[in-house]
């Protein structure tokens, strides 16, 4: 996946795709953030319609760089084909969700 992002001037904004998992199985997603500076970015991922994690951190560097991240979903239902949608879903608050790479992993 290439970077993605919802542009901080439009509050709402989000983009989603679908990933392959495990069916039926719990599953680490991983994410790769961006930043150009020092800023909070605050949002939601979706998976399949059910808010998975909400997402608030606040980078203190300056400059460009990037954060890793990873939280556990555990959504029986959502995997039993073996493919989630995940949106990406800016709250409007701080900054946008913007992700460089984004897999997912057993979580077991």
């Amino acid at each position: 996946m290439t970077r993605r992002y919802t542009d901080v001037t439009r509050p709402g904004g989000w983009f989603e795709f679908d990933l392959a998992v495990k069916a039926g199985e719990p599953f680490a997603l991983r994410s790769v953030e961006t930043y150009d500076g020092a800023q909070l970015k605050d949002y939601q991922v979706i998976v399949d319609g059910v808010v998975a994690h909400t997402r608030s951190w606040q980078r203190t560097a300056g400059g460009p760089g990037t954060v890793s991240y990873q939280f556990v979903v555990n959504l029986p239902d959502a995997t039993r084909d073996g493919v989630v949608r995940v949106r990406y879903q800016d709250s409007g608050t701080g900054y946008d969700p913007s992700i460089a790479d984004v897999w997912a992993m057993p979580a077991a």
